[in-house]
């Protein structure tokens, strides 16, 4: 069992990652999915976050197709690989984790360019400092993914560095000099 990442690291990662799966689940389903699947308190919850934050994508997500194809992406590629990766850092399996969580936080991050860009181009927005504070919601989900890309080639490095030099024959001393 490798463990690559740190105990606060590992908060962090498995924190977020919670956090996206009951995003992903009982929020941004409801953008793709009937409505009366959901209960009461996650309708109300989307509504209230619509309304207060002046978010046109959670709002109305039927006038942006592009968005509700993110959030099909979102529930049938991101939700498993979320699951498997709880799984495996819940597990401190961080070295099988590497991968996979390289993969989906590049994902992850490559899907917020367009929904930040939107954010940033729309008129929708009743002020400047509206559209700030929605920017500021949606920004965690593409900084912590960044920084989990950052500390997974990180500790890769370590490991392969570890790894290579292990292979490395031990000099002694006196070796390589020429004895008469």
């Amino acid at each position: 069992m490798a463990v690559l990442l740190s105990t606060l690291e590992r908060v962090v990662v498995v924190s977020y990652l919670a956090f996206s799966l009951f995003a992903a689940v009982f929020m941004d389903a409801q953008s793709v999915l009937p409505v009366d699947w959901f209960p009461f308190f996650f309708r109300e919850l989307v509504e209230h976050h619509a309304q207060t934050n002046h978010d046109p994508l959670v709002g109305a997500p039927e006038k942006h197709r592009w968005f509700q194809h993110l959030v099909y992406a979102e529930l049938f590629f991101q939700v498993p690989v979320i699951v498997l990766l709880l799984f495996l850092l819940l597990r401190c399996k961080d070295k099988a984790a590497r991968k996979v969580a390289l993969v989906f936080s590049a994902h992850i991050a490559t899907t917020m360019i367009p929904v930040l860009g939107f954010l940033l181009e729309a008129d929708s927005f009743p002020s400047e400092g509206d559209r700030r504070r929605l920017i500021a919601i949606y920004l965690p989900f593409l900084l912590v993914p960044c920084w989990m890309i950052w500390i997974f080639f990180r500790k890769s490095g370590k490991e392969k560095n570890k790894i290579e030099s292990s292979a490395l024959p031990e000099r002694t001393a006196g070796a390589g000099k020429k004895t008469a």
